[in-house]
């Protein structure tokens, strides 16, 4: 289930770049790193980290 909402979050962070950067969906992105355990994906690290 994390990896799926992985996998779908990178798809749509790759798709919607743009909007991903208007800072709406950096609040999902704070809430979404801080629900995972693994915390290796941040704002930065997110298309760079697995």
């Amino acid at each position: 289930m994390v990896k799926k909402l992985i996998k779908l979050l990178v798809v749509n962070t790759i798709s919607k770049d743009k909007k991903w950067q208007s800072g709406q969906n950096n609040l999902r992105f704070r809430y979404w790193n801080q629900s995972t355990s693994e915390g290796k994906c941040n704002k930065q690290g997110l298309r760079v980290g697995k």
